[in-house]
């Protein structure tokens, strides 16, 4: 019962982090949330990301076929403020950072990109049977 009133700011609750381990974020970052929501190991469920500088646009624009991979994942590595593994980052989680950089900076809307719809897309019995 003492410890509820105890004065002493050294005692902390666990769920809350200590001052020192807030990390002040640039506000040119803007914050992702990711649908794999840190259940990766070694992704957290959140992520600050710039927009691309003229360098990284340049990298991206004169990717091939054969090294789209390597040159995306370096790009989201230099744009991403935590420091992570890239790699261990899933197709769908890089999907979604560089659309929320696309709809952050540059346009809200996609034009030009392709849907591919199934027959099973089209026909509402399907879902009955996923």
């Amino acid at each position: 019962m003492s410890d509820l009133f105890n004065n002493d700011n050294s005692t902390t609750h666990p769920e809350t982090p200590a001052r020192a381990d807030i990390k002040a974020y640039d506000p040119k970052y803007i914050e992702v949330k990711l649908s794999s929501a840190g259940k990766l190991l070694g992704v957290p469920a959140i992520l600050h990301v710039r927009n691309y500088n003229g360098k990284e646009l340049t990298k991206l624009s004169m990717m091939t076929d054969r090294n789209r991979i390597p040159v995306i994942l370096n790009v989201i590595g230099q744009i991403i403020q935590e420091d992570i593994d890239v790699s261990l980052l899933h197709l769908e989680d890089v999907k979604e950072i560089l659309l929320n950089v696309y709809i952050n900076f540059w346009d809200q809307r996609l034009e030009n990109y392709e849907y591919k719809v199934s027959e099973q897309d089209v026909d509402p019995r399907s879902l009955y049977t996923r």
